[in-house]
């Protein structure tokens, strides 16, 4: 039995569809009684989910996704066994493998989460941030996988679990800083080439009272043989519980929209982020003279910050976890 939806997928599709005329073949994955995957058109995942008796049939489609609850099927397990009940089906829509191994990795995380007993209505609502995710990846993109690279990669330095670090990373891309946790922030600059020169909002260096601000700033390059946002994504989920996992999921999918199948591809050399990593003080970095006069707002600027000295900094949670 596979023990992942990504792998009883993978084991269909070596396989191929069989053409059967009293059920649909599935795999059903250990650890997730009452789900199976099967194959649709041109091989896409179908992940049913059984439920209790609902209401009746009803269909949701959008670019890339395809839900139906209270559908009644037969489905035939590769023993040969039948299973015969109502089933929620999900059907990614989309040929990209980037898209269907997020929608797999999705799914797994509603599966994890699935109420005993199963109502029709309790999986809809639980399904309801699944179908928002898809209705993201068909939105323009709101940021440049260079810059979604380097906040994973500063994700991906946390020793152990990364739930806790993922939690911190912004909900909204347009938010002023990219990690916060009380009164601190974190605030990740990457640029191309061997100059170390970023874009900033005053704002983003202008914290209140008692609050602190770091910069995290690397250099890297997009080369071919590099580590792609796709592995890296994958990879910082991996280390993530199901909560922070669908947190990573929808900040990626917010963030690249439509833009994501050719951003995962992207690779960016991963030694030269490693080796130029430097954090500093947000009081440290050149900035426009303040105060500014109050009719001018939105304030943004370029700092070349090669002649600053790296800061050092204390035991704030946020800090030691992020800029060791």
């Amino acid at each position: 039995m596979p023990s992942s939806l990504a792998d009883a997928y993978a084991e269909l599709t070596a396989v191929g569809r069989a053409v059967v005329q009293d059920g649909i073949p599935v795999t059903e994955p250990n650890g997730a009684p009452g789900v199976f995957v099967g194959l649709g058109e041109d091989a896409s995942p179908v992940v049913f989910i059984r439920v209790a008796q609902g209401p009746p049939l009803t269909e949701l489609r959008l670019n890339l996704l395809r839900a139906r609850w209270g559908v009644p099927l037969v489905l035939l397990r590769a023993s040969g066994e039948r299973e015969t009940a109502e089933f929620c089906a999900l059907e990614c829509l989309s040929p990209d493998p980037e898209v269907r191994e997020m929608f797999l990795d999705a799914c797994a995380v509603v599966a994890a989460q699935l109420p005993d007993p199963r109502g029709a209505a309790q999986v809809r609502e639980l399904l309801a941030d699944f179908v928002n995710l898809f209705r993201m990846l068909a939105q323009p993109a709101q940021h440049t996988a260079l810059g979604l690279w380097g906040e994973l990669f500063i994700v991906r330095r946390v020793r152990g679990d990364l739930s806790a670090a993922a939690l911190c990373w912004h909900a909204l891309p347009t938010q002023l800083h990219d990690f916060s946790l009380g009164r601190s922030a974190v605030e990740v600059k990457v640029a191309r080439g061997t100059t170390r020169r970023h874009s900033f909002s005053l704002g983003q260096l202008s914290p209140p009272t008692g609050a602190s601000v770091v910069v995290a700033s690397l250099l890297t390059d997009e080369t071919g043989g590099g580590l792609s946002l796709g592995a890296l994504f994958r990879e910082v989920r991996d280390r993530c519980n199901p909560t922070s996992a669908s947190h990573l999921d929808n900040v990626v999918a917010l963030t690249l929209g439509d833009s994501l199948p050719a951003a995962m591809r992207m690779s960016f050399d991963e030694g030269k982020a490693r080796d130029t990593l430097r954090f500093y003080a947000a009081g440290s970095i050149p900035r426009v003279q303040e105060p500014v006069p109050l009719e001018v707002t939105d304030v943004r600027f370029r700092a070349d910050l090669t002649g600053v000295a790296p800061s050092r900094f204390g035991r704030d949670p946020l800090f030691s976890l992020l800029c060791r």
